[in-house]
C-alpha cells in the first residue's frame, strides 16, 4: 500500500535476454487476480504478453481491455516484427482497446481493422496552460510532475541529477519534483545531498499553473 493509499502488488517476472518470462509462480499469481476481478485492464507492453493475457482470459472468462500507453512501433526491430506479424492477429480477441491519441485509434481501426477501440481525451484543460505567460529564466529550471513510483522513473531521474551535479558542481540548475507516493523518502534523501533538488510535494490542480510558470 503506497503513501497515497492506493493498493497494488508487484509481480516479479524472471528475465531472459531482457525479455520477461512467465514462471509457474507468476502465472498462478496472475490467475488469482483474474479470478478476483470483474474485468481486467492490461497495459500492452512486451513480446508475448498478449498471448499470456489471452490464455488467462480463456481460463477465467473475464473481459479484458488493452491499454496502449506506448507507441505501437518503435526502434526495436524484433518488437515491430512481433506487432506486425503476430500481435495484430490476436487483438480482436480482446474485449476492447484504449489508446492515448486519435492517431493510434485510427491506425488500429483502419489499418488493422481492430474493433472496439476507444480514445479517451485527456481530462486536463490545456487552455489554462497554453495561456500562461512564458517566463524566461537565467538558470535552467526543470520540472517533473507525477506520482512518486518506480514506474515513473523517479529513481532514474534522481540518479541522473546526481551524476549531473558531480560533473558540473557549480551548475545553477534547479530540479523541481511535484507529486507524492512511495518514493517520497528516497526523494527526501536526495534533497539532503543535492541542494538544487526541490521536492514541492502535492500541489492542488488549481495551483499547478503557478508551478509550471516557474519552469
Amino acid at each position: 500500500r503506497s503513501q497515497l493509499d492506493v493498493p497494488y502488488e508487484t509481480i516479479r517476472f524472471p528475465k531472459l535476454l531482457g525479455v520477461l518470462i512467465p514462471s509457474p509462480t507468476t502465472l498462478y499469481q496472475l490467475y488469482k487476480h483474474f479470478l478476483w476481478a470483474e474485468a481486467v485492464h492490461v497495459i500492452h507492453g512486451f513480446l508475448g504478453q498478449d498471448i499470456l493475457i489471452l490464455l488467462l482470459k480463456l481460463l477465467t472468462g473475464k473481459k479484458v481491455v488493452l491499454g496502449w500507453h506506448a507507441p505501437i512501433f518503435h526502434h526495436i526491430k524484433i518488437h515491430n516484427a512481433y506487432m506486425k506479424y503476430i500481435s495484430r492477429y490476436l487483438l480482436n480477441f480482446f474485449d476492447g482497446h484504449m489508446t492515448l491519441n486519435a492517431s493510434d485509434k485510427s491506425f488500429l481501426e483502419n489499418k488493422w481493422h481492430i474493433k472496439n477501440v476507444q480514445f479517451i481525451p485527456s481530462g486536463i484543460k490545456v487552455e489554462r496552460f497554453l495561456s500562461l505567460k512564458r517566463n524566461f529564466h537565467s538558470n535552467l529550471n526543470f520540472l517533473t510532475i507525477g506520482i512518486y513510483r518506480p514506474q515513473k522513473g523517479i529513481d532514474l531521474l534522481l540518479k541522473a541529477i546526481t551524476i549531473f551535479n558531480r560533473k558540473y558542481p557549480n551548475n545553477k540548475a534547479v530540479f523541481r519534483i511535484v507529486g507524492g507516493g512511495e518514493l517520497k523518502s528516497l526523494i527526501t534523501s536526495f534533497v539532503v545531498d543535492n541542494k538544487n533538488i526541490v521536492d514541492a510535494g502535492y500541489v492542488k490542480y488549481e495551483e499547478i499553473t503557478q508551478v509550471y510558470s516557474q519552469s
